[in-house]
Formats: structure tokens, sequence, C-alpha cells
């Protein structure tokens, strides 16, 4: 388990450093994070937000080190709720489920178009683009591994026969 190393005590709130690197900043409750806080994390990665038992937990903000953002609702250290998450290639505003996107969401792209997605398991299982003064595209089963990859080239995933899905 991680040491926690005091470097600043204030009532109720305390900064300290552990030992993987990662530095806390907030309220803590019998030693460990509970509260508001903000933990800089060894990787370059922020969050800023609610903890609970030493874990992300109901509201924050998670900014990863390439400049990307998570803004939402967290349960026992996952993203979990309804979220946005912005980067430079769309807004991701939807449903999420132990840390991943999941069931319901919206992506909104830079061109003013929309993709409207069921995602399961890490797939979209069906989705619907639509931009305005053009026709719905759809697209059915796209893994989200590469999902930055897949959302830059969605046109390509656009299917025009459905009778075989």
């Amino acid at each position: 388990k991680n040491q926690r190393i005091s470097i600043h005590h204030k009532v109720k709130r305390r900064c300290f450093g552990v030992e993987n690197g990662d530095i806390y900043k907030g309220q803590i409750k019998n030693g460990i994070r509970d509260g508001l806080g903000t933990c800089y994390f060894a990787n370059k990665d922020v969050y800023e937000g609610m903890w609970k038992n030493d874990k992300m937990e109901c509201v924050g903000k998670y900014k990863f080190a390439d400049k990307s953002f998570y803004s939402g609702d967290f349960k026992n250290g996952c993203k979990e709720g309804i979220g946005i998450f912005t980067c430079d290639d769309y807004k991701y505003i939807g449903q999420y489920y132990a840390d991943r996107k999941g069931r319901v969401g919206t992506f909104h792209l830079p061109d003013n178009a929309y993709l409207k997605v069921i995602i399961e398991n890490g797939t979209i299982v069906k989705g619907t683009y639509l931009k305005e003064g053009e026709r719905e595209e759809y697209i059915y089963n796209v893994d989200l591994s590469n999902e930055r990859e897949v959302i830059k080239n969605i046109k390509s995933y656009f299917v025009r026969d459905v009778s075989n899905i």
C-alpha cells in the first residue's frame, strides 16, 4: 500500500505526497482523501473534485496530460453516471459505466455534425450521424478501442445496406 508522507498540516485539510509521486491537496478523514480535493498524479493528470474513502466520488473534473478532460460523475474511483469528455477532435456527452463510455451518448463533431450512439462493452452497437442539410447515416458494431481514430474517420463506417444487420 502507498505510504503517505506529510508535507503540510492544516485542520481538516492537508497536502501530502505518496511514494508513487502523486500529490494531494484537500480534505482528509482518518488519514485518507475524503471531501473536496485535488490530486496531481505522477503521470501529469489532475483530478479536482470530491473524494470518498480515498477514491474519486460524486462529481469532479479529470484533466489528462494530453489536455483532454472529463467532467462529470464518479463512483468508487471510476467515471460512472453522466459526463462530458472533451478533446481536440470532438466532445462526447453521455453515460459512463465502470470507467467507460456506455449506454447512450452523443459525439459532437467539429463539422457541426452529431453522432448519437448506443454503446455496449466498448462498441457502438448503433449510431446515427446527423448534419444539417445532409441525410442521416448509420453505423453498427464499431469497436471503440481506438476511439479517436474511429471518430476522425467516422464516415468510413457508414452503412448503406442494413438488410444484413
